[in-house]
């Protein structure tokens, strides 16, 4: 007796390249302010966030929470005013913006980095991303504008085959075909009758939705080229434009082509083959049987020739009308025959075709279901395939575009402040400061492999912790760029920025000095 075979069992999933772990990787643990031998006892660890980088309960630094000597001169903490000083010193009393490239490039690899520093892969990822940004940004100060025209086209096209590529592996095996699959294995676990394999159904949605990874990459590359200057991008040629434009179009038709044929693939063997007959079986004829009864006349020992004659007559004309009418019987069952073989033949074609109607119409309509169900489950994967990807790829390749392209408008503006002190020139430095800061926040947000919500959070409480650091830092580095011409041999004096970042602080601390005497309290 042959065993049964054995119930469905997933295989376990392979392990997912790097470029699929980014934005879905595992972090290490969070930690607390605390040194490993956890000295400090009264950390809260559970109210940190992966991303954090001071510490909820003693506004810490996290990445240095090992350092048993802040104040050591190679600290970055303490290191990071040195070389803001050194920086703008340099490139006041110089004018080369170069040293104040390089300072704003480490900096803004430390507010990309740190965030990350949980996420292995993601962290070299986002490091290897940055350096070619940075590498981009310096060699378009020495090429030609065609050149960079040439360039930024080409960065975003392998941007948009980038954001497809990804896109097609996230709807094959990313977190929501997973769970996808793991549902209909729990629903196959728990049915009555055992059925199909479970994860055929998923791996077709999967598959279905990675034929949709083209439709957001043409859009995001039809979009930036609609909404750039015209300046900023080359002109392509016209049979690219054609088939940039057919391939959402494309796609789509070739993912609902996909449907129905894993519709028609899915339903196969699961209909009802039994079909009620169209019409009742011809009966079969009866055979005809025609006779004339053959009446002998008594006319023995007659001598009378005109009646033997008449008699042989009779007989004669009797068996010939016999023989007539059991011919006529034979033909007729012939053509009753005949027909009724006809009647059957074309009954029994009638029947094969209503036969293959019925089962046409139901494999059909199943494949229809079938098809529906599974465009049921390709459109959520897709629309998350999609989504993921903006926010994986997408979003930190225009994060880290906007930072380097403000980092490098910022160096260009801050000599000509540092010299004339103009307000419009402020501003543009403070605008492209808010660009790149924006830029390096939506870079990691998009990378960490958390919800947006804690990375916001995170972002907001580290901003708000490091904020008080960087005015004083700020104004100390404004003031010590004037020591020089204080002393006699430079040319660079406070300014606006300057005066506003010393005047700011001192009034925020003699107000809360005020408050806390007024509230009956020490100053502390």
């Amino acid at each position: 007796m042959p065993s049964p075979s054995p119930p469905y069992q997933r295989r376990p999933e392979p392990p997912r390249p790097w470029w699929l772990l980014l934005g879905a990787e595992t972090p290490l643990a969070p930690h607390g302010c605390s040194t490993p031998e956890g000295r400090t006892a009264d950390c809260d660890a559970r109210t940190i966030k992966v991303s954090d980088l001071y510490c909820r309960s003693h506004d810490a630094f996290l990445p240095l929470r090992n350092i048993r000597k802040p104040e050591h001169l190679l600290n970055p903490v303490g290191l990071l005013p040195r070389l803001l000083t050194a920086g703008l010193l340099w490139t006041a009393q110089f004018g080369s913006p170069y040293p104040l490239w390089a300072l704003a490039f480490l900096l803004a690899a430390a507010v990309l980095l740190l965030p990350l520093r949980r996420w292995a892969v993601t962290w070299r990822t986002a490091a290897v991303g940055w350096l070619v940004t940075c590498v981009l940004v310096v060699a378009a100060r020495w090429t030609s504008h065609e050149v960079d025209r040439a360039a930024s086209t080409t960065l975003l096209m392998l941007g948009s085959v980038a954001v497809a590529v990804r896109c097609a592996g996230e709807a094959t095996t990313g977190a929501s075909t997973r769970a996808l699959r793991e549902a209909s294995a729990r629903r196959a676990a728990t049915a009555v009758t055992p059925g199909p394999n479970p994860a055929r159904g998923t791996r077709a949605a999967g598959m279905i939705a990675a034929t949709l990874a083209p439709v957001p990459a043409a859009l995001l590359f039809l979009a930036v080229r609609h909404l750039a200057p015209d300046h900023w991008l080359a002109e392509l040629p016209g049979w690219a434009w054609h088939w940039i434009a057919l391939a959402a179009p494309t796609a789509v038709a070739g993912a609902l082509l996909a449907t129905l044929v894993a519709g028609a693939l899915q339903g196969a063997g699961r209909i009802d083959r039994h079909v009620t007959r169209l019409t009742r079986p011809v009966p079969k004829p009866r055979r005809p049987v025609w006779t004339y009864p053959v009446r002998g006349q008594n006319t023995h020992g007659t001598r009378d020739l005109a009646a033997r004659l008449t008699r042989v007559c009779l007989r004669v004309g009797e068996h010939t009308l016999d023989a007539f009418l059991k011919a006529s019987a034979f033909a007729t069952g012939v053509l009753l025959a005949f027909g009724h073989l006809c009647l059957a033949s074309l009954r029994a074609v009638a029947e094969w075709l209503w036969r293959q109607a019925v089962l046409l119409v139901r494999r059909t309509a199943l494949s229809l279901l079938m098809a529906k169900d599974t465009l049921g489950e390709t459109v959520p994967v897709a629309f998350v395939s999609a989504g993921t990807t903006l926010r994986t790829v997408a979003l930190p390749l225009a994060g880290l575009a906007v930072a380097g392209v403000s980092l490098a408008a910022l160096a260009n503006e801050v000599p000509s402040y540092l010299v004339d002190g103009r307000l419009t020139v402020l501003g543009s430095a403070l605008a492209a400061t808010a660009c790149a800061v924006l830029g390096i926040t939506a870079a990691w947000i998009g990378l960490a492999g958390q919800p947006v919500r804690d990375s916001l959070d995170s972002a907001r409480h580290s901003a708000e912790t490091a904020l008080p650091h960087i005015l004083l830092t700020a104004a100390l580095t404004g003031w010590a760029i004037s020591l020089p011409t204080w002393l006699g041999f430079g040319h660079i004096t406070p300014g606006w920025l300057t005066y506003t970042l010393t005047t700011c602080p001192v009034a925020l601390i003699a107000a809360h000095v005020v408050r806390r005497k007024q509230g009956g309290k020490g100053p502390g």
